[in-house]
């Protein structure tokens, strides 16, 4: 509880939603809050906060990830549904699953589907189509942007350009497993 004024909860949670305005001096405490919290509830005109927090002894996602940093590419998809290169930067990749990636970036790709072109070994780079899920400013202008690949596990019929991404996910989860059982 605050013994101050209060705020404007409304215009405040409006503004999450907003891409970030990252000169701005003030209001990344509740981005922090949204990003760490499963609910936060407002009361007595924004003096009273109540953050929710689930235990979840087992992880809700249907693939695991693994660990992976390696500079990537992003590009968005127009609406025409090809990637614009040109307005395209580099990310790093922070980890992977069979269902999609963590990226950080500096350029704002908070939104809307993008192209992914991860370098692999062989020198033929995946090239992968994901839909933003979620963002979150994390400082210094850098942010970290959850992508789901638009596309199923692999099956009989899998797009090729998914059989690179599985193929690449089982490399990694391959060389973690045998890394951990070095330990």
């Amino acid at each position: 509880t605050d013994q101050g004024a209060g705020f404007d909860v409304e215009a405040a949670l409006r503004r999450l939603d907003e891409p970030p305005d990252l000169l701005r001096p003030s209001g990344r405490g509740l981005m922090m809050i949204r990003a760490f919290t499963d609910g936060m509830q407002f009361e007595d005109n924004g003096r009273r906060l109540t953050l929710l927090l689930r235990r979840q002894p087992d992880e809700n996602r249907a693939s695991p990830r693994w660990p992976f940093q390696q500079e990537v590419h992003v590009a968005p998809i127009g609406e025409d549904g090809q990637p614009d290169l040109s307005q395209g930067g580099p990310a790093l990749t922070r980890n992977i699953s069979a269902g999609g990636i963590a990226l950080l970036q500096t350029h704002i790709a908070t939104q809307g589907r993008i192209l992914v072109t991860i370098p692999t070994p062989s020198g033929e780079p995946v090239q992968i189509p994901a839909s933003v899920r979620h963002w979150h400013a994390l400082g210094d202008g850098v942010l970290e942007v959850g992508c789901r690949f638009e596309a199923a596990a692999p099956a009989e019929g899998t797009p090729p350009e998914l059989e690179g991404v599985h193929a690449l996910v089982e490399t990694i989860s391959q060389s973690q497993s045998a890394q951990a059982e070095r330990r």
